[in-house]
């Protein structure tokens, strides 16, 4: 997993190491280390609008998800691979699983096979995945080398390029790779730091899948009219 931290230490050793001067860009400010705060992360720049109704939702072992703000802007990215550019409204509608990954970072690499699982076996139910890489050192802004990797490693979901750490900053990310699954009107409701506890995020994204497809069965469902039917007199 890696992690800029306050003094990025390990990052510029390792850069140091490797022969790559260009890291992190400043410009992210001071960033301290956390603890993992899966599921409870509040995205404060992105608050839900005044009035915002929460569909409420239980996962087993989990709890009922909280509300963490809503889904943030994609516009910073300097470019995609495998789609057009997306936005939160045109993803509206959809489950969405946000991950945050480059693809010199082992733990990112790791996540890959079970987030493309995700992305393939949910698709129908209604899941979009978006990878959104942001890059660690500066060969990985390449976008041949990035189109190279995602091949390599069968990436088939879009890809938001992530260069100036426009779209990090919006959802105030910390962590490679970090995820955020995003319900169908827009809004936040679990964050995941890391590479593991695949099963939690599963679980909340089938939660999610399911509280989608039953609000769509009630709005196709016609009203039922109580009482029996009775014939028109005889006029």
């Amino acid at each position: 997993m890696s992690l800029k931290t306050t003094t990025l230490t390990g990052v510029a050793v390792l850069a140091a190491v490797i022969g790559f001067k260009e890291i992190l860009p400043e410009t992210l400010g001071p960033i301290p280390f956390v603890s993992d705060t899966s599921g409870t992360k509040q995205i404060t720049g992105s608050p839900l609008a005044a009035g915002t109704k929460i569909k409420e939702v239980t996962v087993p072992g989990v709890g009922p998800l909280p509300a963490l703000g809503e889904f943030p802007s994609l516009e910073g990215a300097t470019g995609w691979l495998n789609s057009e550019a997306l936005t939160p409204q045109s993803l509206k509608g959809k489950v969405v699983l946000v991950n945050f990954w480059t693809f010199a970072c082992g733990d990112c690499v790791s996540a890959l096979p079970t987030i493309k699982s995700w992305a393939e076996a949910y698709k129908k139910d209604g899941l979009v995945v978006v990878g959104v890489h942001s890059p660690e050192f500066a060969f990985e802004k390449n976008r041949s080398s990035l189109e190279q990797a995602v091949s390599r490693y069968g990436v088939d979901y879009p890809v938001a390029i992530d260069n100036d750490f426009s779209v990090w900053k919006a959802f105030e990310n910390v962590y490679w790779p970090e995820q955020y699954v995003i319900d169908a009107d827009g809004i936040v409701r679990y964050h995941h730091l890391g590479a593991a506890d695949y099963n939690t995020t599963q679980a909340v994204i089938e939660a999610l899948l399911k509280s989608r497809k039953a609000s769509q069965t009630a709005s196709t469902t016609p009203p039922t009219t109580s009482g029996t039917a009775q014939a028109a007199p005889a006029g």
